[in-house]
């Protein structure tokens, strides 16, 4: 207890920090020329209940936390008793079984992450030598839920980073000054002394070609993301400097087909079922965000289901009108499971607003997905806490692409041939690894679509708004259930999601939103209005074809890229303010 009570006079906590889920930040290096606090303030949305930081000679944590579980007593970094000390953005969905397990340990929060602290503590507490990242993973692997965390011993000088078998929550880490930093977000590096963030050339075209950003790259030039699902180890050198020394990587995601039987569509919507079970978990209350498709209405309805008759449950849809089919469709579910079904609408001048947002927060190019912030901006209205379907379209084959890998790998090798990428230069063949359903599927799960794309759109959309945002699809349960259909019973010809229909029929739909067929987000919902939007920007189009010479082909192609670069450009790399104007910051982005 001596060492966590003189650890604990460390940690240092400001309340109410603006009103804008969690984010963290850490600094490893023998001279850390700042407080972690400094980069932890350009995560406030993250974070709006508390911030807090803790400090010794060689390294720096802050925390800005979002309260879900463990409202009262949760504060971040959260020391352990044997002097480890953790900052955290997690749901940890098995907690309480931890806590069970460890009968004998005297907690010191209800938080759920101190789970990981004290499943760190049981398995290094005999430890002379400082553990690998292999050797981390045992205890790593036991945690259920949602994660990415960074975790301090003191004892090594050893750094611990991880993050969730599908990088639902991001973490992302430069090397500079002989230090290690380390952060939610990247806008919080504009904070590194003699850093400067910068548009990675290289990762853009191959953003562009395969329209995600691949494995741990990023957008920004020496900025990295912890893999997904990955544990890295850095520790202080002899001359005081970070350094990785070892990574863990998971096994990559593959289909092991079994066959089909009477009972598997009821084993597959149980594994779904226990999943969104486990995602209620929580000191508040949750909702759900219902666009009108399988996914999302399966997960009200099972949502639903498990919460009984304690309350009305809250569902969210935006839509750019009342006559929009998704939008059709989701009030038609809310109506059928009686939901308090809230519903907004996007005009032209709240999608400019909400494309600067989602430049912003994104830290992406894509302007096609506007809905997703004002989406979450209603959640955040009242909730804290909201259930989602992504992970679906991945793992049961929902994208049209799914029905013609090989034309995809074909597309995308075309959109390279435009960019001018020659072969040599290509990562990954793309004609290759589309060549048939499997492969094309665990690539999208394994090396980017699903974490860089699909979930940090959730991810920082929701956190730019406080809202914490689970995803039943990505249960445990339920992706072994998905890794055992054979291909046959994900997509047959046009049919997707042939397995999750049959299994839909066992949960309170109407059988035609079950039958529903799949409808591209974005341009789906608010498809006048991107045209729109477009209509007014040849100007923009045009000057950046201009700045870009050798991306003018592309951006005659898809104009709606030039504009998301001049918006990138001018929010993060020339650092504009975003409450500026739409049209203001695409003119300045455009400009010499």
């Amino acid at each position: 207890m001596v060492v966590l009570n003189r650890v604990l006079r460390k940690v240092h906590k400001e309340q109410d920090m603006g009103h804008t889920m969690c984010g963290i930040a850490a600094v490893l290096g023998a001279d850390v020329p700042l407080d972690a606090k400094d980069l932890v303030r350009h995560l406030m949305h993250r974070g709006p209940d508390a911030v807090s930081n803790w400090t010794d000679e060689w390294c720096s944590l802050a925390h800005a936390r979002l309260s879900i579980v463990g409202l009262d007593n949760g504060t971040q970094p959260m020391v352990g008793y044997h002097g480890a000390v953790l900052t955290a953005n997690c749901e940890i969905y098995n907690h309480n079984a931890i806590r069970q397990e460890l009968i004998g340990r005297s907690w010191l929060t209800d938080s759920d992450a101190e789970a990981i602290l004290a499943l760190h503590e049981q398995h290094t507490s005999g430890s002379r030598t400082p553990p690998t990242a292999e050797q981390h993973r045992a205890w790593v692997s036991r945690l259920d839920g949602m994660y990415a965390f960074t975790l301090w011993d003191p004892r090594h000088r050893q750094m611990i980073l991880a993050r969730d078998r599908w990088g639902i929550k991001p973490l992302h880490r430069v090397e500079s000054s002989s230090c290690l930093w380390v952060a939610s977000e990247a806008k919080a590096f504009r904070e590194i002394p003699g850093f400067t963030l910068r548009l990675d050339s290289h990762v853009l075209l191959e953003r562009l070609a395969w329209e995600y950003c691949l494995d741990d790259t990023t957008l920004f030039a020496d900025v990295k993301q912890v893999p997904q699902g990955g544990i890295e180890v850095w520790e202080i050198s002899d001359a005081g400097e970070a350094e990785l020394v070892s990574v863990a990587l998971p096994s990559p995601f593959s289909f092991v087909p079994l066959p089909w039987t009477d009972g598997s569509s009821k084993e597959m919507i149980a594994s779904l079922r226990s999943s969104v079970r486990d995602r209620l978990m929580a000191d508040v209350d949750v909702g759900v965000v219902l666009s009108g498709g399988l996914d999302s209405s399966l997960v009200a309805s099972l949502a639903v289901e498990a919460s009984g008759d304690v309350e009305r449950m809250t569902a969210w849809t935006v839509s750019e009108s009342e006559d929009n089919p998704d939008y059709v469709a989701a009030v038609e579910v809310a109506q059928h499971l009686d939901l308090n079904h809230r519903a907004s609408f996007i005009d032209d001048d709240g999608l400019d607003s909400a494309i600067v947002d989602l430049v912003h927060h994104g830290e992406d190019l894509d302007v096609t997905v506007a809905f997703f912030h004002p989406l979450f901006q209603e959640v955040g209205h009242s909730h804290k806490v909201a259930l989602c379907g992504q992970g679906a379209d991945e793992l049961h084959a929902g994208y049209p692409r799914y029905s013609g890998p090989s034309e995809h790998g074909a597309s995308v090798s075309t959109r390279f041939d435009i960019l001018d990428v020659p072969e040599s230069a290509r990562r990954y063949d793309s004609v290759y690894v589309c060549r048939d359903l499997d492969r094309i599927q665990c690539f999208d799960l394994n090396h980017g679509q699903l974490s860089n794309f699909q979930l940090r759109l959730v991810d920082r959309h929701s956190m730019a708004h406080g809202v914490e945002v689970r995803v039943p699809f990505l249960g445990a349960t339920h992706v072994s259930s998905a890794a055992r259909l054979g291909g046959d019973m994900r997509r047959h010809g046009a049919g997707e999601k042939v397995a999750l229909r049959a299994a839909a029929t066992h949960v309170d739909l109407p059988p035609h939103i079950i039958q529903r067929p799949k409808l591209p987000a974005g341009r789906s919902t608010t498809p006048s209005l991107l045209e729109n939007m477009l209509d007014g920007a040849e100007d923009i189009v045009e000057s950046m074809s201009s700045l870009h010479p050798h991306l003018a082909s592309f951006f005659s192609i898809e104009p709606e890229t030039a504009i998301g670069l001049a918006l990138f450009d001018a929010l993060h790399i020339r650092g504009a303010s975003p409450k500026s104007d739409f049209w203001d910051l695409a003119q300045e982005g455009c400009s010499r």
